[in-house]
């Protein structure tokens, strides 16, 4: 047959008045959206081509709306979760009733298809039902009735086959845990039986060797190490994170995005972000949300940012200085919990992956490395001391005249000295250090140690005036 086209609708929209249920602090609208993007995902291996009637999770349209998008699609989805008294389970599947589709025994034969390998992950299988515009409700219905849809996205579907999927009831406990913690299942026994139903077959993925955590660290040590040099940011932290964030360079975003810690893109980032749902921790409970995160053109260039990310704000600057000053990984993964992520748990999964890999060795590498750089830079500062014949000879006369001023009334002298004077540079009175200057010019205020040169007065004028001559005479 020619391409496939699945139209999905996640039913509902976001927000507290969206079934709540035992979802909470999700809905079931906010559930059906994240079904909706597992399905695509699955669909989408089969080549098939897939569109979705929300395209963010807060977007809510009108059931008349959703059935008009289904126009140029084979088959509309209609993604629910059902409600009812807390004892009540089960997957019940609704098809399209519509007497001018082309729906037939074709779609009644999909609906029970989809109903048994639904019910096959673990809840009852309460069959295939109708429901009318006349309210009349009928229960294991084989073939169509051909009447009008009570439920309004199917009676306003332009494609000639549709259904309403029921996958559970979130007013059960048990059926809750299974619509969310067998959301990737569901969505590929979907997809499976879709896919079989229309006889096409998935498209060969890309072949790609699953890697071992050695083999990424071996990948990425290196660069790690390099940036531990500009960053701070020890090297069995970087590692460790990267390892949990990427599942090792296996996870989506490392694949698609070559983020392997999963920054997400806030500012100052203006490069370009993928879009993904990802596990967060709100006021302590556990909740998917969608997100955009940081995509790298490699991972060396997630490494990099990654460093930088740590002093990249002033708040950030100040938020993980704890993580840049301390003096192990346990200190680090310490001060990284509830700040870099929200997981409660990130510090003991931190710890674990640095033990079990031994990642502190490259700590006391880096740590050896600059120790013995700095004994070095001793040991050569005390000979040049102590033996007059290893004394450094200096390689240039110093050229450049330093001016700074006192405070910022007196900035108009130094741009004054600064344009008149050949040599003459604005420099940072905090850093002045006299051997890099043929002189160095304080403009304004009491004499002071650092300069060699004083050009002072009690106020403008008289400082004015100091500059001036001062000038002359040069």
């Amino acid at each position: 047959m020619a391409e496939l086209k699945v139209l999905l609708d996640p039913g509902h929209g976001s927000g507290s008045s969206h079934n709540r249920g035992f979802l909470s602090p999700g809905n079931e609208g906010e559930s059906n959206y994240y079904m909706a993007i597992a399905l695509e995902r699955e669909l989408k291996a089969y080549g098939i081509t897939v569109g979705r009637t929300r395209k963010t999770i807060h977007e809510n349209p009108t059931l008349a709306q959703r059935g008009a998008m289904a126009k140029g699609y084979d088959l509309l989805l209609s993604l629910h979760s059902n409600a009812g008294a807390p004892n009540v389970r089960g997957v019940e599947i609704f098809p399209d009733t519509n007497p001018w589709k082309s729906v037939g025994q074709s779609g009644y034969d999909l609906a029970w298809k989809l109903s048994r390998a639904i019910s096959a992950l673990g809840t009852p299988n309460r069959g295939v039902r109708t429901w009318n515009n006349d309210n009349v409700y009928k229960t294991n219905v084989t073939s169509p009735p051909y009447q009008s849809n009570y439920f309004g996205v199917l009676r306003a579907s332009e494609a000639p086959m549709g259904m309403l999927i029921e996958f559970a009831y979130h007013t059960n406990r048990q059926d809750r845990d299974f619509i969310v913690n067998k959301r990737d299942a569901l969505a590929k026994e979907v997809a499976r039986v879709v896919a079989e139903h229309y006889g096409v077959k998935k498209t060969k993925p890309i072949e790609r060797t699953t890697l071992t955590t050695p083999a990424f660290i071996n990948m990425i040590r290196d660069d790690i190490i390099a940036d531990y040099y500009k960053s701070g940011v020890l090297p069995s932290i970087s590692l460790a994170q990267a390892i949990l964030e990427s599942d090792s360079g296996n996870s989506v975003l490392a694949v698609h995005a070559n983020s392997i810690f999963g920054i997400k893109a806030s500012a100052p980032w203006t490069g370009a972000v993928y879009d993904k749902v990802s596990v967060e921790y709100i006021n302590g409970a556990k909740r998917e949300v969608k997100s955009s995160f940081r995509k790298y053109k490699d991972w060396k260039e997630s490494i990099t940012d990654h460093g930088e990310f740590f002093t990249s704000t002033p708040t950030r600057e100040k938020l993980y200085a704890p993580v840049l000053a301390a003096k192990d990984y346990k200190e680090a993964t310490k001060a990284l919990t509830g700040t870099y992520a929200t997981d409660p748990n990130y510090k003991k999964k931190l710890d674990g992956i640095i033990e079990k890999n031994k990642l502190y060795l490259f700590d006391e590498q880096v740590k050896k490395k600059e120790k013995e750089e700095e004994d070095k830079k001793i040991y050569l500062n005390k000979a040049f001391t102590d033996d007059p014949v290893l004394a450094p000879v200096p390689e240039y006369t110093p050229y450049h005249i330093g001016v700074y001023a006192k405070s910022t009334a007196d900035l108009g002298g130094v741009l004054r000295i600064v344009s008149q004077v050949e040599g003459a540079v604005l420099v940072d009175a905090s850093r002045v250090n006299p051997a890099y200057y043929k002189e160095i010019i304080q403009v304004g205020g009491p004499k002071d140690d650092k300069a060699t040169i004083h050009l002072s007065g009690e106020n403008r004028k008289e400082t004015d005036a100091a500059v001036t001559k001062w000038l002359q005479e040069k």
